[in-house]
């Protein structure tokens, strides 16, 4: 389990695109809102959207699967005030 304190972006993780993964977040949000971000050459990233939108985490328990759009994934925490947010990111079975 990875932790994220601060606001700003974790470091990239590398995916398969097109492969399957799953993302569940617990702990404290102190107030901010985690968006997916994916990125074809692990330098510029961009929201990773669905049908409703920016895929976007605001409070412990929150998690979805998805479908790697690029080749690295990460997370980026805004507007949180003392956060303590525990994450896994894996592939799903």
């Amino acid at each position: 389990m990875n932790t994220i304190s601060v606001n700003g972006a974790t470091p990239a993780i590398k995916t398969v695109r097109g492969k399957r993964y799953v993302i569940f977040t617990q702990n404290t949000f102190g107030g901010g809102s985690l968006a997916l971000e994916a990125s074809l050459d692990g330098t510029n990233f961009s929201p990773v959207k669905d049908s409703n939108g920016a895929v976007v985490f605001t409070s412990a328990g929150d998690g979805t699967d998805f479908i790697a759009p690029g080749n690295s994934i990460r997370l980026s925490l805004s507007g949180a005030t003392a956060p303590s947010i525990n994450y896994e990111i894996s592939p799903a079975q």
